[in-house]
């Protein structure tokens, strides 16, 4: 087992481990995205992989979204956990997502100024996630696990209903 901490200023510099990991990797965590450098420096040592990925930021904006997706397409993930408090256009992002991913664990943390009483999930509001889930199980996803303690009344009964028939 490898447990590397890298800097952005070191990512580049781990390009020749590439060879020594091996084609299958147990887990991969992302936290934080800084800039576009670090991730096509991942983007590449990972190429060809197998691997779960996590991914732990506050935001996901929508070019680092699409560092993701390059990152998904381009490798086998068995399973796609994510951790945000905000993504830029979650829906159409994670309908993305479930085309390329068998599964994916997902965690709303709490946020500051956001009552708990709110249908909120990943930044927005008053969403028809069952909808959106619906198009997600259309894809290769098969599991879906959400996580929203803080927010729990994300989906209305009737999304709720719409997910149970």
């Amino acid at each position: 087992m490898y447990h590397m901490i890298q800097s952005t200023s070191e990512i580049c510099g781990i390009q020749y481990l590439k060879e020594f990991i091996g084609r299958r990797i147990g887990l991969v965590q992302l936290e934080e995205y800084v800039s576009p450098s670090p991730w096509n420096c991942i983007s590449h040592l990972l190429k060809d992989k197998q691997f779960k990925l996590d991914m732990r930021v506050l935001r996901l904006p929508a070019v680092a979204s699409n560092y993701l997706l390059t990152i998904l397409k381009a490798n086998n993930v068995e399973q796609l956990s994510i951790s945000a408090q905000s993504i830029d256009d979650p829906v159409n992002l994670l309908i993305s997502i479930s085309s390329l991913v068998g599964s994916m664990r997902l965690r709303q943390p709490i946020v500051d100024n956001i009552d708990s009483r709110n249908r909120h999930l990943f930044g927005v509001c008053d969403i028809d996630w069952a909808s959106a889930i619906l198009k997600m199980f259309s894809g290769k996803l098969h599991k879906l696990e959400i996580e929203n303690n803080s927010y729990p009344y994300y989906l209305s009964r009737d999304d709720s209903e719409k997910l149970i028939r």
